[in-house]
């Protein structure tokens, strides 16, 4: 874990922020480490770094380096004896001089690099490629700036203001999804991109990696994949685990969290499980987790979460994630990580569902639309588009996207939120929800693939980068690691190659993760249907955040500015959930970051 903060003079003459500036920033993103702060303050560079010490290598007469997170295969990369009692920064830098920019889509890791370049006067931020680590840059006076978190970059921009188009894109998807934050001034770092900062008057960022789709024909059974699959999982279990005192599990009941229990508790003896609910809500999934505990024989810790929580945490909820959380769950995972304190690595199961096989209900649901969508001509999709059900908010952002965006983005997106007509027409006239992100779909998508796996590729940039970024704010603090063996690169390679016929069986998804876990588990536990974590969403907008709702609807609060009453105070709280909840999350965003002038 590693906070990161740094400055970039492109002018003629020294420019630097002022100690004041420079002081809040570091003290903003403190809580990412413990450990004392170094520094480089060079003639164009100024760079502050909290974390490992073998994680920094500054060097104001060349190349400099910091490091958040973990890179695996340094050692491979340089080779037989090279370097090998080095830490991994000076690893980094000797590569680079090597490499060039060309290193970055060869490592692999949970990380978010740094490498400055005092000479060129230029900066390469990198983020690992499902963007495990945030980093984020701004234009400011005298050059650019960077951190691993937002607030490390609000002292140094002068008068931030809301970006309109972040807050459309926020209430369309419910999650920001390209480079675009909701500080007009302020961008991130994509998943699997590197952005360089230089002269020039613009960040220029590229992607250096996009998932590796390689499927062929194959006259392998299902066994043989069965295998495979078991292989890269526990090759990387062993090893992650190897290096951990302590092992948790975060155990839901469903198929990818117990078998990646079952598999962690062959590499450990000091491994448990955890479960979070809700401590006033009935949750069905509490059981079956007991069950699968109890059959290995794992000691088992349920995080019963209360109501009073909700309330008492929204706050920092919102400050540490720096925009709406994307799931209502966000809110189990602090006392998930409070919980972890002593443990030092968490398994965690993100990505089986994408890699592995949607269920068939997502991909029916996607390649029926598909089908129906892609044999129109293009000049049609419009018109087309317009008379298609559902709200006036889903009609117009769906006939925008079937116009500026591959079909199949249009395909996933246009039904994640639903808003009454009265906020669409404020939406229109204030927030140009038109110019609707389309970062990640320049760096990473490809039109070269089947439905299936489009819809695939779409899960892999956009849910599964908001559920890191989730676990890297949430569980940074607690300096416990996160890992997804699911997204490690033997689990990668695997599911690239992996035929589609092997995605799902019926209408089961996963039947190669569920022939995997038989190997553990009865059969019959391994296709039960997945429950899920119920959230009692009505409630808590009725009970512990009423206040917050109230106050919008008064119209006294940010975005009732924005909006106006007339349009919020039809939003009912069981339809227009999401709705509300998206809003008030912009509200204390807005007021903990911007200030309400700043609307």
């Amino acid at each position: 874990m590693a906070a990161i903060v740094g400055f970039l003079n492109t002018t003629e003459r020294p420019q630097q922020p002022t100690e004041q500036r420079w002081h809040e920033a570091a003290a903003a993103i403190v809580s990412r480490s413990t450990a004392d702060p170094v520094e480089l303050n060079a003639a164009s560079t100024r760079i502050h770094f909290r974390g490992k010490a073998s994680h920094c290598a500054l060097d104001e007469n060349g190349l400099s380096v910091v490091i958040d997170g973990q890179i695996d295969n340094l050692h491979s990369l340089l080779g037989e004896g090279r370097l090998t009692r080095a830490g991994p920064a000076a690893q980094l830098r000797e590569l680079f001089l090597e490499h060039g920019t060309d290193l970055f889509g060869k490592l692999t890791g949970d990380f978010a690099l740094v490498l400055v370049s005092h000479e060129d006067r230029e900066v390469h931020l990198v983020r690992d490629r499902f963007g495990t680590r945030g980093l984020f840059f701004a234009k400011v006076p005298g050059g650019w700036c960077w951190a691993s978190e937002i607030k490390g970059l609000m002292p140094f921009v002068d008068r931030p203001t809301l970006d309109r188009r972040g807050l459309a894109e926020v209430l369309h998807y419910r999650w920001l999804v390209g480079d675009r934050t909701l500080v007009a001034q302020v961008h991130r770092v994509v998943s699997g991109a590197v952005v360089t900062l230089g002269d020039s008057a613009q960040a220029e960022q590229k992607s250096h990696w996009a998932f590796p789709w390689n499927a062929q024909a194959t006259v392998d059974g299902i066994d043989a994949w069965v295998e495979r699959t078991e292989s890269a999982l526990d090759d990387y279990l062993q090893r992650r685990i190897s290096e951990s005192s302590s092992v948790a599990v975060f155990l839901s009941g469903g198929v990818d969290s117990s078998l990646l229990a079952a598999m962690s508790a062959r590499h450990s003896d000091q491994c448990f499980l955890i479960t979070p609910t809700w401590a006033q809500h009935e949750d069905p999934e509490v059981p079956r987790a007991k069950q699968f505990a109890q059959h290995l024989g794992l000691e088992h810790r349920i995080v019963a979460i209360p109501d009073e929580f909700i309330e008492s945490f929204f706050p920092e909820l919102i400050w540490r994630m720096e925009q709406p959380p994307r799931h209502w769950s966000s809110f189990a995972w602090p006392p998930v990580a409070e919980a972890l304190a002593d443990y030092d690595t968490a398994v965690y199961g993100e990505g089986a569902g994408t890699l592995f096989g949607p269920g068939r209900r997502f991909i029916r649901k996607y390649t029926d639309a598909y089908r129906r969508i892609s044999s129109v001509p293009r000049g049609l999709l419009a018109p087309v588009a317009k008379f298609m059900p559902n709200s006036t908010l889903r009609q117009k952002h769906r006939r925008w996207l079937l116009n500026k965006t591959p079909p199949e983005m249009a395909m996933r997106y246009y039904g994640t939120l639903s808003m009454r007509s009265e906020l669409t027409r404020s939406l229109r006239d204030v927030a140009g929800y038109e110019n609707v992100n389309e970062t990640t779909a320049s760096l990473h998508m490809s039109r070269e693939l089947d439905p299936i796996r489009r819809y695939q590729q779409i899960l892999i940039y956009t849910i599964i980068s908001s559920h890191m970024d989730e676990k890297d704010r949430i569980f940074t603090p607690y300096e416990t690691r996160v890992i997804t063996p699911f997204l490690s690169p033997g689990s990668v390679a695997v599911t690239a190659e992996l035929p589609n016929e092997y995605k799902l069986r019926g209408d089961t998804a996963k039947p190669v993760l569920r022939d995997l876990s038989e190997r553990f588990y009865p059969r019959d536990w391994i296709y039960a249907p997945k429950l899920g974590l119920p959230t009692p969403k009505t409630a808590w907008l009725e009970g512990p955040l009423r206040s917050r709702v109230d106050r919008m609807r008064r119209g006294d609060s940010p975005v009732s500015s924005v909006f106006g009453t007339k349009s919020l105070r039809p939003l009912r709280m069981s339809q227009d959930d999401e709705a509300i909840f998206t809003l008030i999350c912009i509200d204390e965003f807005v007021e903990r970051f911007l200030g309400s002038g700043s609307i």
